[in-house]
């Protein structure tokens, strides 16, 4: 978001230097203003990159990379969550991913992997439903568009099913009591 902002208001090295170093605070601050400081004019935008890099080393543990990894690896959407929901969690961890790997100068999670991750952590009879469709969507993005459409129709049959329980139990309430009128009268 940083760099799509620095965009936005067309900063240019210098403000970006500047405004990162108002955001941060504590460890982080102290080391991206020691990073930063170099004589080489010339070359400040690579020098803005070298001291983010260098200040998040310092400040983030050596294995959180890895961590992001595995927390993608063991992503699950719960019974009581909506797709909405977990696609902002998947999201989210992609989006830290990116961050850390374009940091540690490697290279992010290509999408058909994160699709892959993405569909394992949904409930088994959508990734079925997916598997029989003989549809293959290569970005997060186009599977979220169709397992929204799994949990709508879900929910207009969960919908109907309890609209048809609720008309069949209060037919046989009626039926029950005209019974139980009968039996008093006779």
């Amino acid at each position: 978001h940083f760099n799509q902002l620095a965009t936005l208001k067309s900063w240019n090295v210098e403000d970006k230097f500047l405004n990162t170093t108002i955001l941060l605070e504590g460890d982080l601050h102290e080391a991206f203003v020691d990073a930063s400081l170099t004589d080489d004019d010339t070359h400040m935008d690579e020098e803005f990159t070298r001291a983010l890099r260098k200040a998040s080393i310092v400040v983030l543990p050596a294995d959180y990379s890895e961590k992001i990894q595995e927390e993608l690896w063991e992503i699950r959407k719960a019974r009581s969550e909506s797709l909405t929901e977990y696609s902002k969690r998947f999201r989210a961890l992609v989006r830290m991913e990116n961050t850390l790997a374009r940091l540690n100068e490697n290279s992010p999670m290509c999408e058909d992997a994160l699709c892959r991750l993405y569909k394992c952590g949904l409930p088994y009879e959508w990734q079925n439903k997916y598997d029989a469709s003989g549809q293959v969507y290569s970005t997060v993005a186009a599977l979220v568009s169709f397992f929204e459409r799994i949990e709508q129709g879900e929910q207009r049959l969960h919908r109907q099913d309890k609209k048809n329980n609720n008309h069949e139990s209060s037919r046989g309430q009626g039926h029950r009591s005209s019974n139980n009128y009968r039996n008093r009268g006779g």
